[in-house]
């Protein structure tokens, strides 16, 4: 197995082989390979994965990122996303300074794009509840007057697909007992259902 490979692994493991799988590297601190390792509990990745969160921000913000360019790269060797970054991060910090990186982020984006941002999303469950909701507010927020845009959609998904890019916050527990966050959810929903004849409904 290569690194590339390694490291998918390491993306479905459990927290007790990361220093085992570390171990197999050719190149434990490529980028990809420190956030699968903080996402497993890693805490000596923290520092470099801060360092690359700096750089990955600007570069984003400024759109100096060549997103064609990066689809023939390697998987090991592509830039993380600041919010692959975010998520991982807030697996080895703690709960108010993972909440302080994910609305900083969200403070310095313009629009958000639900469909782009499911990784974000799958981020974003880390956070304990009361930590998430703010978080989650702060985005729906800003996202408010969200449409898509047909031809940026990845993993196949069509028009009227936000009811299955917000899957992953299906994980947050309690997180419909909040009402704006259920209102604001629920909004995005019903845009979806006139975009859509099929629907699968967030459990709200």
């Amino acid at each position: 197995l290569n690194d590339g490979d390694l490291v998918l692994v390491m993306r479905g493991c459990g927290r007790d082989v990361v220093g085992i799988i570390t171990g197999f590297l050719d190149n434990p601190n490529a980028e990809q390979a420190l956030v699968a390792r903080a996402r497993l509990g890693d805490s000596t990745v923290k520092k470099k994965l801060e360092e690359f969160l700096q750089t990955r921000m600007h570069n984003e913000f400024e759109k100096k990122e060549d997103e064609q360019a990066m689809r023939y790269r390697s998987y090991l060797d592509r830039p993380a996303k600041a919010a692959d970054i975010i998520g991982a991060l807030a697996c080895v910090s703690e709960p108010n300074e993972a909440a302080e990186r994910f609305l900083d982020y969200i403070q310095k984006r313009e629009v958000p794009d639900l469909i782009e941002d499911h990784e974000f999303f799958r981020g974003l469950i880390l956070l304990p509840t009361t930590y998430a909701r703010k978080v989650l507010k702060a985005y729906l927020v800003k996202a408010c007057g969200w449409q898509p845009r047909e031809e940026r959609m990845p993993y196949g998904l069509t028009r009227g697909s936000p009811d299955r890019v917000l899957y992953p916050l299906r994980k947050i527990v309690g997180l419909y007992g909040d009402r704006q966050i259920a209102e604001e959810i629920f909004k995005i929903m019903l845009s979806a259902v006139n975009e859509e004849k099929h629907f699968e409904p967030l459990d709200i």
